[in-house]
């Protein structure tokens, strides 16, 4: 069968559908892991020439909040992210939990760092009810790193390995920084594979060795940009066991992909 525009369109519907059905009945069906998964809009990764206008800071401070609240509501153990967090920030953080150094002393390395702790106990999920130096914060630190200020999370995994940092993002921001680019036109081929295909096969892939590694989890967290899709993959892991929460369906347009390749 020759697969045209439309004949793929249907195709990804179907797909659609049954991953929607998926994460309907995958409470009740058998899956030995599950893989929470939290599409979320994020800041520009450094080394980016791209500029954010108002809107797209508000959309992305929404969006923290949005995970904010739900770490402060489920408290999970583990998480995967899929911004980095810096070396010398968890090493800093661990130095605290071993009590190697004191409260005092941490926030005196966070002020170094250029990092404020800011309290998130009075976040709502109401982003009207937010100062600026909290909206600045969602949009400059992301839910996560704040969680992490807050000791409300332990430290999240990489969902890629540094050796492969390089190989991936640095084709991935030559592109985005040279005059090709443009946010309204899809990515070439080489650029989607990149972007999408091999990012989220990393992830899974990191995923699946951390519950090798951990026989007695069950299920973990993922935050990962909203445009992807981890449905794609069932040689790595099962579609109907990757959940996204109710609440977070509506921010997903990774849901409307076409293929691995992207929209």
């Amino acid at each position: 069968m020759i697969l045209n525009g439309f004949n793929l369109r249907i195709l990804a519907l179907c797909l659609a559908f049954f991953v929607t059905m998926g994460n309907s009945f995958a409470s009740n069906s058998v899956c030995d892991h599950k893989i929470i998964f939290l599409p979320q809009v994020h800041g520009i990764d450094k080394g980016l020439n791209v500029p954010l206008s108002d809107s797209d800071k508000l959309k992305i401070a929404e969006s923290q909040l949005r995970i904010l609240v739900y770490l402060k509501k489920e408290k999970p153990s583990v998480i995967f992210n899929e911004e980095k967090t810096e070396r010398v920030l968890r090493n800093v953080v661990k130095k605290l939990k071993s009590k190697e150094i004191t409260g005092e002393q941490f926030q005196v390395v966070l002020a170094v760092l250029g990092l404020n702790s800011i309290p998130v106990e009075d976040m709502s999920a109401n982003i009207e009810s937010l100062n600026a130096a909290q909206i600045e914060a969602l949009i400059n630190y992301g839910a996560v790193k704040l969680a992490i200020l807050n000791h409300l999370v332990e430290l999240p995994y990489p969902v890629i390995q540094d050796r492969d940092i390089d190989r991936v993002f640095g084709v991935i921001k030559a592109y985005i920084n040279s005059d090709e680019y443009s946010a309204s036109n899809a990515y070439p081929e080489g650029i989607a594979q990149l972007v999408y295909q091999e990012r989220e096969r990393l992830a899974l892939k990191e995923i699946n060795s951390y519950f090798r590694d951990h026989p007695n989890t069950k299920e973990l967290l993922l935050i990962f940009g909203g445009n992807h899709n981890f449905s794609f993959y069932p040689d790595l892991f099962p579609p109907e066991c990757i959940i996204v929460p109710e609440e977070f369906r509506h921010y997903w347009p990774g849901e409307n992909r076409l293929s691995a390749l992207g929209f």
